[in-house]
């Protein structure tokens, strides 16, 4: 999920940052992992969670920020797994 297999660093400085953010994703690819999991739905793989959440488009409309472009099986698959977007957001 990372990608991170080519990837070479020779400033300590550098290396010590690089591995402070891999351990980031990695800790969030197995919270994605575990969520998927509990699922229970053999359809849906963690690679399919981000693009799940990148479909999801917030539009100005107004004084508002609405959710458009949503497919209403990716909002109910993102319910189950803990994130629920605010379908209308007022502008600050």
């Amino acid at each position: 999920m990372g990608g991170f297999e080519n990837l070479k660093v020779e400033d300590y400085y550098k290396e010590q940052g690089m591995a402070f953010v891999m351990l980031v994703c990695g800790r969030i690819h197995a919270r994605v992992m575990a969520a998927v999991r509990s699922l229970g739905d053999s359809t849906t793989s963690v690679r399919d969670v981000p693009l799940m959440a990148r479909r999801l488009k917030l539009v100005r409309r107004g004084g508002s920020w609405v959710l458009a472009n949503s497919r209403k099986r990716d909002l109910e698959t993102l319910k189950r797994l803990g994130f629920e977007p605010v379908r209308r957001l007022d502008a600050v």
